[in-house]
């Protein structure tokens, strides 16, 4: 990365830091990190968001994208994204 883009990732810290102080979270909350690379999954979870069809509590509101992965698979989702995108598709059409 240059240096240009160390200054904008500064920058986008500090601006997200002060977006949430202000709105109300503490400073000892806020966790900043170096960047890096992740294929994040769990904030969507099936079985806890969304069941087993990807559907959430809200009827006919899916969500079907690497969020619905239990955990963080810690290597490229892809593959299984696709999968769960054509079986939802299918049962959608």
């Amino acid at each position: 990365m240059t240096e240009a883009d160390w200054g904008r990732l500064q920058q986008g810290s500090a601006i997200s830091t002060e977006i949430l102080l202000k709105a109300g979270a503490s400073q000892k909350s806020i966790v900043v990190t170096n960047p890096q690379g992740a294929h994040p999954g769990g904030t969507c979870a099936i079985g806890k968001v969304v069941d087993k069809e990807l559907q959430t509590e809200t009827e006919n509101l899916f969500v079907c994208d690497g969020s619905v992965l239990p955990t963080s698979p810690g290597m490229p989702p892809i593959v299984t994204i696709v999968a769960l995108a054509k079986r939802l598709a299918g049962k959608l059409a």
